[in-house]
């Protein structure tokens, strides 16, 4: 090891280029192993997670993972197999929450019992957290626990302000602590209330006394009393859901059989079943992107090395002269090789250190990154890998020649036949086709995001979005048609405002599907909409009218064009019936197709019916004549002062488009960096390539010289030997795209896997630069006085 290090201070332009490719292609791996880690497969950060279960509620009309409330009071008063029970809710279920001045601040808040924190084992990083006794009482002052993120980001920071008032919903509380991120999957909340102080919070919100269960969304969860087990707590539950039906006859959740079923929280907050669609895109894709990076950079180094090793095999067979054994000689080249790859794995590790640190920039609630022993098995795992591909595989094809040989020629000999390896051919085809996958994913996602913000066949720019939680509040069906009544009469009369409809949902939002076999196989979306939201979307009518009053959700049916042409064969629907089989519905009218809302692909069409205000929760689309964003406190005002009890949202649509393409825009920006990176190594790994061959060709390209060739031909000579890997890179990046192209073709990327132009500009950029890398170290090398190219060295 200590010669290693010497031998590479004589090199130090080597060991730093080396340092710097690997800590590159180690960082970036680990980076991602430790956000794969943290957020999938992590273990769950709790005391004693064995015992700590979590409820569902199961029956045989209606299964659930949250519970209503009153339920949870009796659980709690009954139970004595649980030594404690913890208990939250989204206060988005309870209302809403605004923080501060700004009705537009919304941030993600959490109401939870008081031992929520202390049982968790999940202490407060400055001030404390809520107490038994304490926040649990009902005359306790208004508390909150923020989180780290969130005081960082809209607090600066500042330790002054634990035990000061905050704002929340116009009523002060105290902030009493600053936590960490949380420990649980989806619970990264960024105010922690107590759940006993919802009617301070919320006035008139029933969630803690209501049964339904679109009113009441309590999540619960119970640590086992010593020597009690899944088992029995089952037997307890069903036990009590039995009393608890004979004291309430006139529930029927209770009636139809519905009881806790309990669920380990240890096997319950595993990927598989929380982040199963995300853990498939996530692992696959960083696991997957940043392994063909460390490829790219081992293949890359691994020939560096080799050319390196070349060079010294006079020094080498010298060594062998005194008695060195071919091992010998392959632990002495190996040991150099450690020491840049333990080089490289420090400087991946200091990487991942400082991206530990700026994450919670970008990531409000963001888990803790920093590294740990997971990160230092997988960092020795990476050093391990690496050290076989730059130092085992060149040591070895060094040390398999006859070095003694090497003596009597000056070592020309061998080293002429290890500049002939197919090796470096093999790495360079390697490193060039790990560079193609990458590109080629690059230059999909580029171009799906790109239809996602140029193809959206609506107009969303003036365009705002008004919900209310009407059934936080217990709002019965008569009342809720009212309040969107007063609500859209209101609005409907100023005179910023050029349009106004009422939807089930934001037409950014994926809604119910369905499909028929007259569709074929193709997916149906349906939106319920009233009469006025083809207008306010301008949406132009192809066929037919919009909804009218008379029109109901039974009688009357709006298609797409897609829908239409696939169904019926022709835009001619209209007074047809719906669906062909049946004929249930009437056809009123034909729209243009909305394929970049759900489905860039165009694989899913559109099924529009009049909007029922009675059988679901809707939403307002307000179209402003000039800016949207001076309509929302008109909104927000219109909302408060039809039913004072409710805090309504109101944003604008373009946001809504913003967020729905940001994991897009967020992959291709990252594949645009990873790709990027691809190519800069490979690139170098081109040029080391052809600056070796020159080198060591130098007697015979003075012979040229001498006997007339030109320079035009000297460079296509050497240029012409990396033509064999860039076809091969070329041929097996293009292969290699096809398992990543399935994988994306569905939501939410819908890439196009076999998206031609991509190929074409994919192979031709990447012969271009090949191309370019390769004749720099060529045209350099014949610039020499031929004179001295005929030198014996």
């Amino acid at each position: 090891m200590v010669q290693g290090i010497r031998t590479l201070r004589r090199a130090p332009g080597f060991a730093f280029g080396a340092f710097l490719i690997l800590s590159a292609g180690i960082g970036i791996n680990l980076a991602v192993f430790q956000l794969i880690d943290k957020v999938f497969w992590g273990p769950l950060e709790v005391r004693d997670p064995a015992s700590l279960v979590r409820f569902d509620w199961n029956s045989r009309s209606n299964d659930s993972q949250t519970i209503p409330y009153p339920v949870i009071e009796f659980y709690r008063s009954h139970n004595r197999t649980l030594s404690a029970i913890l208990v939250r809710m989204d206060a988005t279920d309870a209302g809403g929450i605004v923080w501060g001045d700004d009705p537009g601040h919304r941030p993600r808040a959490s109401y939870v019992s008081a031992n929520w924190f202390t049982e968790l084992d999940y202490g407060a990083e400055l001030g404390r957290v809520f107490r038994e006794g304490i926040e649990d009482k009902p005359d306790s002052p208004p508390a909150v626990v923020i989180s780290r993120g969130f005081w960082q980001r809209h607090l600066r920071g500042d330790p002054k302000v634990v035990g000061t008032l905050a704002k929340i919903n116009n009523r002060s509380a105290v902030i009493i602590g600053i936590v960490p991120p949380n420990r649980i999957p989806e619970h990264d909340s960024s105010l922690w209330l107590p759940i006993s102080q919802i009617e301070y919070f919320n006035p008139g919100a029933p969630a803690r006394a209501s049964w339904d269960f679109n009113v009441s969304r309590t999540e619960l969860y119970g640590r086992l009393a010593p020597g009690a087990s899944l088992a029995s707590e089952r037997e307890v539950s069903r036990s009590l859901m039995n009393e608890l039906a004979g004291i309430q006859p006139n529930h029927p959740i209770l009636q139809n059989g519905g009881w806790l079923e309990p669920h380990s929280a240890v096997t319950r907050f595993r990927p598989a079943d929380i982040y199963r669609r995300d853990l498939t895109y996530f692992s696959t894709t960083g696991a997957g992107m940043t392994i063909l990076i460390l490829i790219i950079a081992c293949a890359n180094l691994s020939n560096m090395v080799l050319s390196r090793t070349v060079e010294r095999v006079r020094e080498l067979s010298i060594r062998t002269a005194l008695g060195a054994s071919r091992w010998r000689i392959v632990r002495h080249l190996l040991a150099e090789s450690a020491v840049l790859v333990s080089l490289g794995s420090v400087g991946g590790l200091v990487f991942v250190y400082w991206a530990s640190k700026l994450m919670p920039l970008f990531w409000e609630n963001s888990p803790d990154f920093t590294p740990d022993f997971r990160t230092v098995f997988a960092t020795l795992i990476a050093a391990g890998i690496a050290v076989t591909a730059i130092g085992l595989l060149p040591s070895l094809k060094v040390g398999g020649r006859d070095l003694t040989a090497a003596m009597r020629d000056g070592g020309s000999q061998v080293t002429a036949a290890l500049g002939r390896t197919r090796m470096r051919q093999v790495m360079l085809a390697v490193q060039l086709g790990a560079s193609c996958v990458l590109l080629v994913l690059t230059g999909w996602m580029l171009r799906s995001f790109h239809r996602m913000i140029s193809d959206r066949s609506v107009d969303a720019e003036n365009v705002a979005l008004l919900s209310a939680p009407l059934k936080s509040y217990g709002t019965q069906d008569a009342e809720a048609v009212e309040f969107w009544r007063l609500v859209r009469d209101s609005l409907a009369t100023h005179s910023a405002v050029d349009g106004i409809a009422l939807v089930s949902r934001s037409p950014v939002s994926q809604g119910p599907t369905t499909t028929t076999p007259e569709a074929q196989g193709q997916i149906i979306t349906l939106n319920e909409v009233d009469g006025g939201f083809f207008k306010v979307m301008r949406m132009p009518i192809l066929a037919g009218r919009t909804f009218e009053a008379a029109d109901t959700h039974a009688t009357s049916v709006i298609l797409s064009r897609r829908l239409a042409v696939r169904m019926y064969g022709t835009l001619n629907v209209i007074g047809q019936g719906f669906p062909k089989a049946t004929g249930r519905r009437s056809i009123v009218g034909v729209v243009e197709d909305t394929r970049s809302l759900n489905d860039p692909n165009a694989s899913s069409s559109d099924l529009y019916a009049p909007l029922e205000v009675e059988r679901t929760n809707p939403m307002l689309l307000v179209r402003a004549r000039n800016n949207p964003a001076s309509l929302l406190p008109l909104m927000r005002e219109t909302a408060r002062n039809s039913d004072p009890r409710v805090i309504a949202d109101a944003h604008l649509l373009s946001a809504e488009f913003d967020r729905r393409e940001g994991e897009s825009r967020a992959l291709s920006i990252v594949l645009s960096i990873l790709g990027g990176l691809a190519l800069i190594i490979s690139c170098v790994g081109i040029i080391g390539t052809v600056s070796y061959a020159a080198t060591s060709r130098r007697r015979e390209i003075g012979i040229r010289f001498a006997l007339g060739a030109d320079r035009r031909s000297v460079i296509l000579r050497l240029v012409r030997q990396v033509i064999p890997p860039l076809c091969i890179g070329i041929l097996l990046g293009l292969i290699g795209t096809i398992p990543f192209g399935r994988m994306f073709a569905g939501s939410p990327f819908f890439i196009r896997p076999f998206d031609f132009p991509v190929f074409f500009i994919v192979v031709l950029v990447l012969t271009a630069i090949t191309g370019a890398a390769a004749t720099w170290p060529a045209w350099r090398a014949v610039r020499s006085n031929p004179v001295d190219l005929l030198r014996n060295e």
